[in-house]
């Protein structure tokens, strides 16, 4: 169990590394990279479009099925529930498998 935890604190340093490099990265590009929305794949979709900016960056990162559930299917509180359980230290869920275990609890 101590073993997964250091693993999970290594991967999240690393994480946030990269992340940082690559918001570095990005000014540099004089603001190109900036200037465009941090969320791509949910302007299809009409459900989605009305989302907080925290909800679309966790929608970016779902399967095209769980896109799907999580625009269409659920509700405000369902996709909270998804976002909280997905973002929760010590989980180690992805945001996929945190929309499957709220679309379970949801039949």
């Amino acid at each position: 169990m101590k073993i997964q935890k250091i693993i999970g604190l290594i991967a999240m340093a690393c994480s946030s590394y990269f992340g940082s490099v690559h918001a570095e990265s990005a000014q540099d590009l004089g603001g190109m990279v900036a200037a465009s929305p941090p969320y791509e794949r949910h302007h299809y979709k009409k459900e989605c479009s009305n989302f907080s900016e925290e909800t679309k960056r966790f929608s970016d990162k779902l399967s095209d099925a769980n896109l799907k559930i999580f625009c269409e299917d659920f509700n405000d509180a369902q996709r909270q529930q998804a976002i909280q359980m997905a973002s929760q230290k010590g989980m180690n869920m992805t945001p996929d498998q945190a929309v499957e275990m709220v679309a379970a609890k949801k039949k």
